[in-house]
């Protein structure tokens, strides 16, 4: 129990693994049946979603980007993480076909404690960090596929509900 305990206060840390991240804030609800975010419904199809001042900026696998001005509130509660949330719905043991969410920062530059950078995504399922050279699986539960470095992790993920075409992401 103690040790239930203690994996779970320490998600997300650089030196422990959870599934789910809870150090960095997330808040974030979206329409899944409504463009851009529509991508991420198909299996295998991925977006990112980041904030830019008062600007959401949401881009596909193929670089088409969308933006949409916020209001001071949606600003003031649309947490993404440390760097932004990649969307999208895994081809590969996903039977609910459930949206998954994972950060968009490179957790090895993280763990290293280099200045994080933020992945870019590609229309095979594939996240990768410019700076450190690792590649993620997206549609493998962000898993490592390959990397140079000693230390790595799966990508940061966060929790999902979905009710009809809403989709809430949210680490708590």
């Amino acid at each position: 129990m103690l040790a239930a305990i203690i994996l779970i206060g320490g998600s997300c840390t650089k030196n422990t693994y959870s599934t789910f991240c809870t150090s960095h804030p997330v808040l974030f609800s979206f329409d899944i049946s409504e463009p851009p975010f529509n991508t991420a419904a198909g299996m295998g199809s991925f977006i990112t979603v980041r904030k830019s001042g008062s600007t959401l900026m949401v881009v596909d696998a193929d670089g088409h980007e969308s933006r949409a001005e916020m209001s001071e509130e949606q600003r003031q509660y649309t947490l993404l993480g440390l760097g932004g949330l990649i969307l999208g719905t895994p081809a590969l043991d996903n039977f609910e076909c459930k949206v998954f969410a994972y950060d968009l920062a490179c957790p090895v530059c993280d763990m290293a404690n280099m200045t994080t950078s933020r992945l870019r995504i590609d229309g095979t399922g594939t996240a990768s960090c410019r700076k450190c050279g690792t590649t993620f699986d997206l549609n493998n539960n962000g898993f490592v596929i390959s990397t140079e470095k000693e230390e790595t992790r799966p990508l940061y993920r966060y929790v999902t509900r979905t009710t009809f075409s809403d989709v809430i992401v949210s680490n708590n």
